[in-house]
């Protein structure tokens, strides 16, 4: 018999997890059942077992670390590449980023799945306190991100302004992708650019 190799284990997980978010994003996180996931992913209900044994649980909280950590992952690259990005090419890339070229999943299944999630919050305090901590998680990443464009003069609002921007304008496009649907995001980040252009100076910051 052959060998079942690590490679493929972690192709048949990231195929669980795809398939998860789908059923997510289709009929949300609370009325998605196990039999759903299963039957969306084309396998045995042993094989999805065995991959995770905790059920459904286990796999939201796996797709929403694969999402979070490679959004934070890339906001980390960008704060840290030089010469560093414009407000234009980031925020480009960070929708990029939700639209998941790797997994499959485009920016409207990432809407809902989003959505989705704000929506169990109310009925699940332990959900909310994560989906908080992660909100809070993306925010200091994105901070120390606009913390270098103040430096280097590429923005002259406060930091901190500019992250709460940043984040809101990438949330007010997910509800609207949601909404709506086939949401033109080609140019978001020039508009997001020349609002923070508008906004007042500040004195500089302090290097560290």
């Amino acid at each position: 018999m052959p060998r079942v190799t690590q490679a493929f284990r972690d192709r048949q997980r990231a195929r669980i997890c795809v398939a998860a978010a789908r059923c997510f994003a289709r009929i949300g996180f609370h009325a998605t059942s196990m039999d759903d996931v299963i039957g969306e992913t084309g396998m045995s209900s042993a094989t999805v077992y065995r991959h995770f044994p905790g059920g459904k649980q286990e796999i939201i909280h796996e797709v929403r670390a694969l999402r979070i950590g490679r959004l934070v992952e890339h906001l980390d690259r960008l704060a840290e590449t030089t010469p560093i990005p414009g407000v234009a090419e980031a925020f480009t890339s960070v929708l990029g980023i939700l639209h998941d070229s790797e997994t499959g999943t485009d920016f409207h299944t990432t809407a809902r799945i989003a959505v989705n999630a704000w929506s169990e919050m109310p009925r699940d305090p332990e959900f909310r306190e994560e989906i908080r901590n992660l909100y809070l998680t993306i925010r200091t990443h994105l901070l120390a991100l606009a913390t270098r464009w103040s430096r280097e003069g590429t923005v002259n609002c406060p930091p901190d302004m500019t992250a709460e921007i940043f984040l809101r304008m990438t949330l007010g496009l997910l509800a609207e992708e949601a909404i709506f649907g086939s949401v033109d995001t080609s140019g978001a980040g020039n508009r997001l650019q020349h609002v923070l252009k508008l906004l007042p100076p500040e004195s500089p910051v302090p290097p560290r």
